[in-house]
């Protein structure tokens, strides 16, 4: 089944600029993984949780544009 993404965003901070996402409801809980790639495995980590008490942040690691 294939896992719909919420579109991304782009965020220019002091260090540059940063892409991230939203997905969920309820409190927002940010989602930071240790592997390589986008904000898009961090909302592969966010489908474990309950996406209904949650809202997350799911960014990419820093330099990943």
């Amino acid at each position: 089944m294939a896992m719909e993404h919420p579109i991304s965003q782009i965020a220019k901070i002091s260090g540059g600029n940063i892409e991230l996402a939203f997905a969920g409801d309820g409190p927002t809980v940010l989602v930071s993984h240790g592997t390589l790639g986008g904000f898009d495995q961090a909302l592969a980590i966010n489908q474990l949780f309950d996406q209904s008490a949650f809202r997350f942040l799911a960014v990419s690691r820093a330099g990943y544009l």
